[in-house]
């Protein structure tokens, strides 16, 4: 069987969000599958502050969404930009199963918090090659679909 996945861009623009319905790149994902979604977000220097509220509303809002409750869906986000240290591994940003109700989604929330533009000199650009590769590291369901969502100002 062969393995499915998608890669979807979000691009944030002067604070304002831009989603792409259409995935960028794609296979087709059968719904009876689990499904893991990583959510890379974009922390480079190149950011706004209006930016960095858009992306952390944004990500809030994929974790809150009713439409992937229930239905074997584990999301996981990847904060990124570029260096050593990147993408940056966060605890709470581990993959969750998204159920219904506030308790399954606690620690994604406190992720979205702990979404902050780079600014240290060697982790300020944005390397989306490694960014890319982290989350295809993440992914640990051989079984499931993946989807990789991009959040990023393009820059």
């Amino acid at each position: 069987r062969a393995r499915t996945w998608a890669i979807f861009l979000v691009a944030i623009s002067s604070g304002a969000l831009r989603f792409s319905a259409a995935p960028v790149v794609a296979a087709e994902i059968d719904n009876e599958d689990p499904v893991d979604v990583v959510v890379l977000v974009d922390e480079s220097s190149s950011l706004s502050s209006a930016a960095v509220r858009a992306e952390k509303d944004a990500l809030r809002e994929i974790i809150q969404s009713p439409e992937i409750e229930d239905r074997g869906i584990r999301v996981a986000v990847l904060p990124f930009s570029s260096g050593e240290s990147s993408p940056r591994r966060v605890d709470s940003c581990a993959f969750v199963k998204i159920e219904r109700g506030p308790e399954s989604k606690s620690d994604l929330m406190e992720c979205a918090d702990q979404i902050v533009k780079q600014g240290n000199r060697g982790n300020s650009d944005t390397d989306f090659a490694s960014a890319i590769g982290g989350a295809l590291e993440t992914f640990d369901r051989s079984e499931a679909s993946k989807v990789i969502l991009l959040m990023t100002d393009g820059k």
